[in-house]
């Protein structure tokens, strides 16, 4: 009696048999499924390059990116990175305030896809006419001069820098201050070259080199000035001390450097001024007073000093009269 016939042994005699065939049919077989496969859409993200307006700002912030659709065969699509779009252009010469538009024609489309849809976060363009504006320089300086010397003023020169940006920013910067600079110990003036501190971000110095854009600063030194107040003791010539007549010491006041003053303290010295009277009895009498430095006042401190007044006229009081002498009474003799 004949075994009943498997079901399975023709298919396992054609994969037996044949091996060739077989593996050409089947590479014909998936070339022919990838390539009558359908359209595929594929979403990729793009970096939004942002070309700047001239004569405008930007004030409100946009989105890095953008979000590119594209349409295609299988085959192409699959193959395509991000970086095969470059970058997404918005140029803010031609965009109008509003609502953002991004050009789709600036999108480079790899070759065998076609752009499906582009999409980007909704944003509200609004703008800044851009300016210029002369601001002043503001001198910064730190650290005291010289002892008995005083700062009397800084300048800049130049005194005023142009810069350039939207309005709003613009006019909110009424000055740009320079780096500090050290001021320790002088004791003349003193000049130098300063860089000024940066704008602030989107505002630009308008002029030639780069920046920071630098600027010369002018210190005026000066010696302090001081005053005293002394007694200046009065010598009477020949005339005033024959008449009797006394002149009281006249008050003066030093004034000039306080160096200087402060040396002729530590000096010591009295007096330090002097007087010298003479009587004049031209329309009265009056006592003429010449001051001048006492002899031991070095010159160096008199050339540093001087003193008011320098001269007086002080009025003297009239000579007494001495009275004139009287008669006796002569004595009546009564008639006998």
């Amino acid at each position: 009696m004949s075994a009943k016939t498997s079901p399975l042994r023709p298919i396992a005699a054609f994969v037996q048999h044949d091996w060739g065939s077989k593996v050409l049919a089947f590479v014909i077989t998936v070339v022919l499924f990838v390539f009558s496969r359908d359209e595929v859409t594929r979403t990729f993200t793009v970096p939004l390059r942002v070309m700047a307006d001239p004569e405008r700002v930007l004030l409100t912030p946009v989105p890095d990116t953008v979000s590119v659709q594209v349409r295609g065969p299988w085959t192409r699509v699959s193959r395509l990175e991000s970086e095969d779009f470059g970058t997404v252009a918005l140029d803010l010469a031609h965009a109008a305030p509003g609502p953002m538009v991004v050009d789709r024609g600036s999108i480079v489309m790899p070759r065998g896809v076609v752009l499906a849809s582009l999409s980007y976060d909704e944003v509200d363009l609004r703008f800044d006419p851009v300016i210029e504006r002369d601001v002043a320089v503001v001198p910064v300086v730190t650290g005291a001069p010289a002892i008995d010397h005083e700062l009397v003023r800084v300048r800049s020169e130049p005194a005023t820098v142009r810069i350039r940006g939207g309005r709003s920013l613009v006019l909110a910067t009424p000055q740009l201050a320079t780096v500090a600079f050290d001021l320790r110990d002088a004791a003349d003036d003193v000049a130098a070259t300063v860089a000024l501190v940066r704008p602030p971000v989107g505002v630009t110095l308008v002029g030639e080199g780069a920046e920071p854009l630098q600027v010369r600063l002018v210190a005026e030194i000066a010696a302090k000035q001081d005053r005293r107040r002394v007694r200046a003791p009065i010598e009477r010539d020949a005339a005033l001390v024959a008449a009797g007549a006394f002149v009281a010491d006249v008050e003066v006041e030093l004034r000039g450097d306080a160096s200087a003053l402060r040396r002729l303290t530590a000096l010591k010295l009295s007096p330090v001024v002097i007087g010298r009277a003479q009587l004049r009895t031209e329309e009265g009498r009056w006592a003429d007073v010449t001051l001048a430095w006492a002899p031991a006042v070095p010159d160096d401190v008199r050339g540093a000093l001087s003193f008011e007044p320098t001269a007086v006229r002080i009025e003297l009081p009239p000579v007494p009269v001495a009275p004139a002498p009287t008669t006796p009474p002569v004595p009546v003799v009564p008639p006998p």
